[in-house]
This record gives structure tokens, C-alpha cells and sequence, in this order.
């Protein structure tokens, strides 16, 4: 399996207490965290979050002086970036008129071990969607990890 970031936080997500560090629940409910990283290592995804901001000079490589990025862009709390509020990409393998097949297709999709599928409403049809993601470029290497198996499905912009 790939460690795309879906992928990654579907695990979290299914873990009680990474789910009570991401939502701010039990034992981390009067945190305020002011810095957020993840990072990615020979197949190991590893997440921080920090009580204190972080100077805005860029992430520092370890073992050396040298700056991987910095941030660029800022995007105000209660604001989304230019051109990406509400925009996702989905993933889409079937569509139906009948609400109830797309249903019974979403939990067949669960049976073979797809984490999140689930069931779009476009106009008259139920799209079953295997994945949504934040940009087309996700979208589309989502659909190309699928293998031939899957060769019909489809990107659709929501």
C-alpha cells in the first residue's frame, strides 16, 4: 500500500488516542496548539504539534543549517486559500439513478477494504466516490493507483 496522506490518516484516525490528539479530545482538550508539522521518512509519516508558535523562517533540516521551505502564503483563521473554498476532487467508480444500489455498492467498496467510500449527489445521479481530495493532482494519482481493475473510474470536480 502507498503511504498517501489519506491513506496515513485513515490510520490515525482509527486510533483512539490519535483521534483524541487531532480533535482535541480527552487528556489534549485544553490545548491550544500554534504549530503543526508532518513529515515523511522511508516510509514512516510522523506528526507534531507544538504549544508555541513557530518562527515563520522556514523548517530546518536535521543535522545541518540548511532550510527545507518556509511558508509563502498565509491564509487568515476563517479564511481558505484563493480558488480552493469548498472545491474537492472526487474519485468516482459507479453512478446511479437508485440511491438505495449506490448504497449497497458504498458497503461492497468497504468489503474490499476501501476506507472511506461514500456517495455523492450530483443532479439526478448517486456518484460512489473512493476518495475525495483537496486538488485534481491527488485525484488523479489516487486513480492511477488503482490498477487496471479500476480503470473506469473517473475524477469529477464538486
Amino acid at each position: 500500500v502507498d503511504a498517501r496522506p489519506s491513506v496515513v490518516f485513515d490510520l490515525w484516525s482509527s486510533s483512539p488516542a490519535s483521534r483524541d490528539l487531532i480533535l482535541n479530545r480527552g487528556i489534549w482538550k485544553e490545548m491550544t496548539w500554534k504549530a503543526f508539522g508532518v513529515g515523511m521518512l522511508e516510509g514512516y509519516a510522523v506528526v507534531w504539534y507544538g504549544a508555541e508558535a513557530e518562527a515563520d523562517e522556514g523548517v530546518k533540516i536535521c543535522g545541518s543549517d540548511k532550510t527545507a521551505g518556509r511558508l509563502i502564503d498565509k491564509v487568515k483563521p476563517g479564511e481558505a486559500a484563493a480558488g480552493t473554498a469548498g472545491v474537492r476532487y472526487h474519485l468516482i467508480i459507479a453512478s446511479f439513478t437508485d440511491e438505495t444500489i449506490a448504497q449497497q455498492q458504498v458497503q461492497q467498496y468497504k468489503s474490499r477494504g476501501f476506507k472511506n467510500p461514500s456517495i455523492i449527489k450530483s443532479g439526478d445521479n448517486f456518484r460512489v466516490s473512493l476518495g475525495s481530495y483537496a486538488t485534481q493532482e491527488e485525484a488523479i494519482k489516487a486513480r492511477k493507483s488503482l490498477g487496471e481493475k479500476y480503470e473506469k473510474a473517473w475524477v469529477m470536480k464538486n
